[in-house]
C-alpha cells in the first residue's frame, strides 16, 4: 500500500506526464503489426498507466487501454504494448501505405519508479511519527507483570483508542482497574495506562492490551508525497532538470528561479516540526 497519488508526486518533482497526440509511429505495409513508439523504450521514456495516475493506493496494470492507435485516422485494435522495447502490437496489420498514428501519455520516469519512492517515503514517514499512516489499525501489545510496575507505555506513539485490557485472562475495566494517560491535551494519542493495583508476576506476557492506532491526516500524506518527490528528483538525469526544477540555485533562464529541491526541503521541515515523534525529540 502507498499513500497519495502518482500524479501528485510527479507534480512535486516537476515531472508531469507528457501527452503524445497524433504522433506518427509508422506506415502500414499489410504485413507488420508491431510499431515503435517515439519517446518510449530503451531507457528513453515510459508509457504510463493512465487510469492510475490520480488514484489513491494505485495498482499498476499497463495495458491496451493506455494507448490509442489509428490507421489513416481510424482507430484500430491494440493487442499488446511493450514498455521496455517501446512498441505497440496491433491485432491485425494495417493496409499498405496507411499512416499509423497514436495518442498516449509518457514520462522519463516510469510509474513503477514513482511507486517505489512512494513506498519508501511512506516507511520514512511512519518512522518519523513512530506509528502508521493507516487509520484504525488494530494491534496487540504484550507486557510482563512483576507485582511492582503499574505503568505500561504504548509501543507506538499514535495509539488512538484501547479496545481491551486483560491480566491473566481476566478483563480489566477502564477508570476502575486502570487509567489512561495521553501525550497531548486534546487526548488523541494515548501514552500509557496505569493500573490501580500492579499486575502480579503470575506468567510472562500476562498483560494483554488491544489497541487501534494510525493517523492518515492530510499533512502526513503531503509529507509522504514531498519525500517521494524529493527522492524522484535525485533519480532524474541532469538534462531533465531545467528551469524552476533545476537542482541547487542555478537557473537556465534569464529570470531567477527557485530551487524545487529547496522548496520541498523547506515544506518537509515545517511539517516535521509538528509531527516528528522519534525519541531524539524526547516525545
Amino acid at each position: 500500500m502507498v499513500y497519495g497519488k502518482i500524479a501528485e508526486v510527479r507534480r512535486l518533482a516537476g515531472m508531469r506526464p507528457q501527452k503524445a497526440y497524433n504522433v506518427s509511429i509508422g506506415t502500414g505495409d499489410g504485413v507488420e503489426t508491431e510499431f515503435e513508439l517515439i519517446y518510449v523504450g530503451y531507457n528513453e521514456g515510459f508509457l504510463l498507466d493512465q487510469d492510475q495516475q490520480t488514484v489513491v493506493n494505485p495498482t499498476l496494470a499497463l495495458g491496451i487501454t493506455d494507448i490509442t492507435v489509428y490507421a489513416d485516422d481510424v482507430p484500430v485494435t491494440v493487442s499488446s504494448v511493450d514498455n521496455e522495447k517501446g512498441t505497440v502490437t496491433l491485432s491485425s496489420a494495417p493496409s499498405d501505405t496507411a499512416v499509423i498514428t497514436a495518442d498516449f501519455w509518457h514520462s522519463l520516469v516510469s510509474d513503477e519508479m514513482v511507486i517505489d519512492v512512494m513506498q519508501t517515503s511512506e516507511e520514512r514517514v511512519q518512522d518519523f511519527i513512530d506509528g502508521t499512516l493507516d487509520t484504525a489499525t488494530a494491534k496487540t501489545y504484550y507486557y510482563d507483570g512483576d507485582g511492582y510496575e503499574d505503568e505500561f507505555w504504548m509501543k507506538d506513539k499514535d495509539v488512538t483508542s484501547i479496545t481491551s485490557v486483560t491480566v491473566g485472562g481476566g478483563t480489566k475495566t477502564a477508570n476502575v482497574d486502570y487509567y489512561t494517560y495521553y501525550y497531548d491535551t486534546a487526548r488523541t494519542r494515548i501514552a500509557y495506562i496505569k493500573f490501580k493495583t500492579p499486575p502480579s508476576a503470575s506468567t510472562l506476557q500476562n498483560i494483554v492490551v488491544v489497541v487501534e492506532h494510525g493517523q492518515s491526516k492530510y499533512s502526513l500524506v503531503r509529507l509522504s508525497n514531498l519525500i517521494a518527490g524529493k527522492m524522484l528528483l535525485a533519480e532524474l538525469p541532469d538534462s531533465a532538470i531545467v528551469g524552476e526544477f533545476k537542482k541547487g540555485s542555478q537557473s537556465s533562464g534569464k529570470v531567477p528561479t527557485s530551487s524545487r529541491l529547496r522548496m520541498i526541503n523547506s515544506e518537509i521541515a515545517g511539517i516535521l516540526e509538528h509531527y516528528d515523534r522519534r525519541d531524539i525529540l524526547g516525545v
